[in-house]
């Protein structure tokens, strides 16, 4: 059930009805009592308005309000220095609602200060994030070229070369390659960033199905175990979640590879508030004291000579489990495997 934020005319009008009732009550309480403390509710209940021209002006009208409290209020019973004290109580009123008052400005101000400040750090981060994307496209294109030609110069020329030339034109091709996926990570990064969520029930077990089909695929020769829990759905975008979990099970697939049996496993648990996925995994696992680095961009536990990839993978899995308002993290031990958990809300 959600509620509606009563707009500022409404807390306006509530406030200064407030303010005549205390009032009202104040001239006819009798004197001595400390009946000034409650104009501060109308006080805070301009606050929540954001309006400080509406708090000035219950400050202009309280003044009168003290003075005349304290001219009407009856007199039940008489004692030494009555209205002394009453006075004093009274002037004392004053001060607290005037710094009451001072205090609510500054918060009212901060708050509208943080909001700017929100608001122009979204925007900056958008204006990156359609930068990096842009960039990133436009490197694609001359990689793709140095690539081709590259190719073009090995089919066509290679007898023209020695070996070391075609050697070095095999580095170019590699490494344009290589530059090419890491610019395709990064596209990846910044699409997920800029694209809205559009969420719906989605079954996560069907997925993640199809991406250990393709991988079996890509490497028939491979020995791997599957164990998918059968039904597991989630309410998520199809196409996010998609590249989340190819990117978890392509780790998965890929830091077991130098098992003669891989076994990798999906389950699920479920909350009242969310379900926990896990993708287990009997590979080579990590060292949990480079866990703090594992989804930062760039950030690799294993070196590219023992396992090829651009380090954006799990920055992508991150990014997109948090757009779904969820969490990961990860639990292993070197060379015991991995375990990989990410929540989605229900």
């Amino acid at each position: 059930m959600t509620f509606l934020k009563p707009n500022q005319t409404v807390l306006s009008v509530m406030a200064f009805g407030v303010f005549v009732i205390i009032f009202i009550t104040d001239i006819v309480t009798p004197i001595g009592y400390s009946h000034w403390i409650l104009y501060i509710i109308p006080l805070l209940i301009v606050y929540l308005t954001e309006n400080n021209i509406m708090t000035y002006i219950l400050l202009a009208i309280t003044v009168p309000a003290l003075i005349l409290g304290y001219i009407e209020s009856p007199l039940l019973q008489s004692y030494e220095n009555i209205h002394i004290i009453s006075l004093v109580n009274r002037a004392l009123g004053f001060v607290v609602f005037l710094s009451f008052t001072i205090i609510i400005n500054k918060l009212i101000q901060a708050q509208k200060h943080y909001r700017i400040l929100v608001s122009e750090l979204a925007y900056a981060n958008k204006e990156l994030e359609s930068f990096s994307y842009s960039a990133a496209h436009d490197l694609k294109a001359p990689l793709g070229i140095m690539k081709s030609f590259g190719q073009i110069l090995i089919d066509d020329y290679s007898e023209n070369l020695d070996s070391q030339g075609v050697e070095y034109l095999r580095k170019i091709i590699e490494n344009s390659a290589k530059m090419t996926n890491l610019i395709e990570d990064m596209l990846n990064l910044s699409k997920i960033s800029l694209r809205n969520v559009d969420t719906q029930e989605v079954d996560i077990s069907e997925i993640a199905e199809a991406i250990f089909a393709e991988l079996k695929t890509s490497a028939p020769e491979r020995n791997v175990e599957v164990h998918i829990d059968g039904g597991m759905k989630a309410r998520a975008d199809n196409n996010l979640i998609r590249i989340a979990l190819k990117n978890l099970i392509g780790n998965a697939w890929k830091y077991t590879s130098k098992k003669e049996l891989a076994v990798i496993s999906i389950t699920a648990k479920y909350t009242r508030s969310e379900t926990i996925f896990c993708i287990k995994d009997n590979g080579c696992g990590f060292d949990m004291k480079f866990a703090k680095n594992l989804f930062l961009p760039f950030k690799r536990l294993h070196s590219e000579s023992e396992f090829k990839g651009t380090g954006i993978g799990l920055s992508i899995v991150d990014r997109v489990i948090r757009r779904h308002n969820g969490r990961i993290w990860a639990e292993s031990e070197l060379n015991q495997g991995a375990e990989f958990y990410f929540t989605l809300p229900r």
